[in-house]
């Protein structure tokens, strides 16, 4: 679920462009729901598709309770825009795609006071009003979607720096493409070697922040690319789980919540001697002041909100417990977190084994908390298969085949936005 912009469409094309930009994505058997007040689009919530059309009433009845429930969660919202994407085209004649959802969430919205204004089909060729079938304007077979592709909307978006992947799958794929191999022996080389200074001293406090720093400046210094010695240190410590926790918690809420957190979970002892780290430039005054920045802007979380941010606000999460709600000016860093999904993404393509899973369910975790659930579970199905059983994606990943979209995603005031940074 995306946060409201200012909706600026003056035809079904323009509306059905905004969509895959707003997701980062091009939609795949998904429900579409744009929240409305007035002529603004206030979120965008996407949702999978029941499998098989769902007929069990309960199963459509809890689908629609979510769906409601997360535009609900909007004051400001006075309507919906529906879209319903669908690996078949609809010429419009016979029952129109998954008619008994649809007969049930059009009455529940209005009831809601979310009346639907206009509703759509989208097939691999061709889209059409789901509402409509009249031939001087949904003509059969419908309109092409290149009609949506092409349009003035499109053109003024990606002018605008926006962009969509049409297969998300080929963008998680570049994650075990190999670096070139001098780069990739290097970090590998560097990352067993760290692996075997820092065994058995990562529940050190000392050490364990150690760790953080590096990761902090890395992460400050995106879109540079570390050396091949931080690179493999990076590696190295992402063998930890609970350095991989801690880096996801710094990510979007700071390094101080992630270290304060690390010793309330129980998971650091003191620890004397002296840290071990590589070599890298000290930062420079400009680095520190947007540290400093980045520190007051991470103000409204703390140490307890460690799990709150592991869990992306979502305290209702089938299994999980309730849990505090964090301070109203606590806001994801998406900037930051944006960062690490790409840093990520390169320590993937040299990490091998657990390391590997790590950044590969690491990026899943940051999809979902976007509500990109599609995403996410590319890279935790990529993160299984490349060890089998690793814990945290087999719990995203159930997460995700229950339905369940993260908390930040589900609210307008923590939503993430594409154009916070222009890039997809």
């Amino acid at each position: 679920m995306s946060s409201h912009e200012r909706l600026t469409a003056t035809s079904s094309q323009d509306v059905l462009s905004i969509i895959p930009f707003n997701l980062g994505f091009w939609p795949r058997s998904s429900l579409v729901c744009l929240g409305l007040a007035g002529s603004s689009v206030r979120a965008t919530l996407r949702v999978d598709l029941p499998d098989g059309g769902c007929r069990d009433p309960e199963g459509i009845d809890r689908y629609v309770q979510t769906v409601g429930e997360s535009l609900r969660l909007d004051e400001c919202a006075d309507g919906t825009l529906l879209a319903v994407y669908t690996d078949e085209d609809w010429d419009g004649t016979g029952a129109r795609p998954h008619p008994l959802l649809l007969d049930a969430l059009l009455p529940a919205l209005a009831s809601w006071g979310l009346p639907v204004k206009d509703a759509w089909h989208l097939g691999p060729a061709h889209w059409r009003h789901l509402q409509c079938r009249r031939d001087h304007c949904c003509p059969v077979p419908g309109h092409e979607v290149r009609s949506i592709t092409g349009s003035t909307m499109t053109a003024e978006l990606v002018y605008a720096g926006r962009s969509f992947d049409r297969d998300p799958r080929a963008r998680a794929a570049q994650c075990l493409e190999p670096l070139p191999a001098e780069v990739q022996n290097g970090i590998r080389r560097s990352a067993d070697a760290a692996a075997d200074r820092l065994a058995g001293r990562l529940s050190g406090g000392a050490q364990f922040n150690a760790v953080l720093k590096v990761w902090q400046l890395s992460l400050l210094r995106w879109p540079k690319l570390p050396d091949d010695a931080v690179a493999g240190y990076l590696v190295a410590s992402l063998h930890s789980v609970a350095v991989r926790d801690a880096v996801l918690v710094m990510a979007a809420a700071g390094i101080q919540t992630a270290m304060d957190g690390a010793w309330c979970a129980g998971l650091l002892v003191p620890a004397t001697g002296r840290a071990f780290k590589p070599t890298m430039p000290a930062a420079t005054a400009a680095e520190r002041a947007r540290i400093a920045g980045d520190a007051e802007r991470d103000k409204g979380w703390d140490g307890a909100d460690f799990g709150v941010v592991l869990m992306a606000g979502t305290a209702d999460a089938p299994g999980s417990a309730a849990a505090p709600s964090p301070d109203p000016a606590a806001i994801p860093n998406w900037d930051r977190m944006d960062c690490a999904e790409q840093l990520l993404g390169h320590l993937a393509r040299a990490a091998e084994g657990s390391a590997r899973a790590a950044a590969l369910t690491m990026i899943g975790w940051i999809q979902w908390c976007k509500g990109r659930s599609s995403v996410a579970g590319t890279y935790l199905h990529l993160a299984l298969a490349e060890q089998p059983g690793y814990r945290l994606a087999a719990l995203l990943d159930a997460l995700l085949e229950q339905g369940c979209i993260s908390g930040w995603a589900r609210n307008p005031a923590t939503a993430w936005r594409q154009d916070q940074r222009g890039i997809g």
